[in-house]
């Protein structure tokens, strides 16, 4: 056998023996891969929980009615962003007449206040307020109910 030959040998056996060793390292790195989308699968999975749970646990965008005095009621924006008071409209609508609301639509800051006056007159009385708004710079009109304690 010539010095050629064996250098020849030598150098492919090296190159198998590199070749092992790639797809062992290979195929540990690609175990620790899974193993980590998994742990990240995982992850996403509480996050979206959690987050689904805060926001069931998040106050409402729209306070419920706070009474000011006699015939004035607020509503509390707690949604931590600016909304557009679009609307407000009572229940029963043949009680209209019995509200007063500002000029509309208008802009309530986080944790300011829209406030409304209602009249009750012996037996007619606004039962519940329906609040079209949306937050500032969003098209998606949204809805809330408030009944009139």
């Amino acid at each position: 056998m010539s010095v050629g030959s064996v250098i020849s040998i030598a150098l492919s056996a090296i190159a198998v023996v590199i070749a092992i060793w790639a797809a062992i390292e290979s195929h540990r790195a690609n175990s620790r891969a899974d193993k980590s989308n998994q742990i990240a699968d995982k992850a996403n999975e509480i996050s979206s929980q959690a987050l689904e749970l805060a926001q069931r646990e998040a106050p409402p965008p729209l306070s419920e009615l706070i009474q000011v005095d006699k015939s004035r009621w607020a509503l509390r924006n707690q949604s931590g962003q600016t909304i557009e008071i679009l609307s407000v409209s009572p229940s029963p609508k043949e009680a209209a007449w019995l509200v007063r609301v500002p000029e509309l639509p208008q802009i309530i800051d986080y944790g300011d206040k829209l406030t409304v006056k209602i009249q009750g007159i012996m037996d007619q009385r606004v039962e519940t307020l329906i609040i079209e708004w949306r937050f500032e710079g969003s098209a998606e009109c949204q809805q809330s109910r408030r009944n009139i304690p």
